[in-house]
């Protein structure tokens, strides 16, 4: 008998929280811009909504194909230090002291900043088209960098000299990155391998097969892990190619037909991949992925009903 009562207090208190929880969305809601559109409930008020319980994850099960938002909080409102550069950023990396930053751009050019001050100490000149991917050495000497002109090239930090040029691949070279004790790099490329480099010499040590996004060595060295994304082309809003921009209302509008698409909260601040920013921060970002999104015209299509077995 006691232990019927004591589920009974329980299931009680769950539902009670439930209920708690349903109240605050509801505010949520009606309190934001989103409350001007009905269906907004679901593509705006609850892709938004942050809390992480069992009630919201099981509707956002029934609602799969809402955006996909991410909000990384942090400690601060602004950013740190925000860093014109001149040309398209494609790739950046800290070296491990927080002193300096590599950035690898669209221009060909692979440049080092003064991460406490944003002036840039040095452009690196060699690659003869864009620069996709650049890392540092753990002791924070030299830079390995990766290019659409198939090659994987080594430079001194301190001097902007290129040490070497590491040649092999047939395709570009989409990630690089070093090994623990900087003896070794290995490099993904379009060519579908995946190459091991000796620093020291340049000599190619290994070749692995296998189309690869991104690449990065075990800690020990003696492992080599890679990964691929499917190519997905532009965003989609219902499967049709789309192009969106935040306006200052925190709506996000359709570029084109100036649609309202979703509104964010207003303490987010959304990336918009400005290509010639360098953004340095404590306080995070947000993101909104319209990949799988069913919104728009044919937003009723976000709907994926639950079916329980019976």
């Amino acid at each position: 008998m006691t232990n019927a009562v004591t589920q009974d207090e329980n299931n009680d208190l769950a539902l009670a929280r439930e209920v708690g929880e349903a109240a605050n969305f509801a505010t949520y809601f009606t309190g934001s811009p989103a409350a001007e559109s009905t269906p907004h409930l679901y593509i705006s008020a609850l892709a938004t909504w942050s809390q992480d319980t069992s009630l919201c994850r099981n509707w956002k099960k029934q609602f799969s194909r809402i955006p996909v938002f991410a909000h990384t909080k942090g400690s601060v409102d602004l950013p740190l230090m925000t860093i014109p550069a001149k040309g398209q950023i494609l790739a950046v990396a800290f070296s491990r002291d927080g002193t300096r930053i590599v950035s690898g751009s669209y221009d060909n050019s692979v440049r080092v900043w003064d991460a406490s001050t944003g002036a840039e100490l040095n452009t690196l000149k060699g690659h003869t088209n864009s620069v996709n991917s650049v890392a540092f050495s753990r002791d924070s000497t030299r830079i390995v960098s990766g290019s659409d002109d198939e090659s994987v090239r080594v430079w001194d930090v301190s001097t902007g000299v290129e040490l070497n040029m590491l040649k092999g691949h047939t395709g570009w070279v989409n990630s690089v990155a070093f090994s623990r004790d900087g003896t070794r790099i290995v490099s993904g490329s379009d060519d579908e391998s995946v190459r091991v480099w000796d620093v020291s010499t340049g000599a190619e040590l290994n070749m692995l097969k296998g189309l690869v996004n991104s690449v990065a060595f075990s800690r020990d060295r003696t492992r080599v892990t890679s990964s691929l994304d499917e190519p997905v082309g532009p965003p989609t809003i219902g499967y049709k190619p789309f192009v969106w921009a935040l306006a200052e209302t925190n709506w996000i509008i359709s570029s084109q037909g100036q649609d309202h698409l979703m509104w964010v909260p207003q303490e987010v601040q959304v990336n918009q991949l400005s290509h010639n920013i360098l953004t340095i921060s404590r306080h995070g970002f947000g993101s909104v992925d319209f990949q799988q999104s069913m919104i728009g015209v044919e937003w009723v299509g976000c709907y994926t009903p639950q079916f329980k077995d019976t």
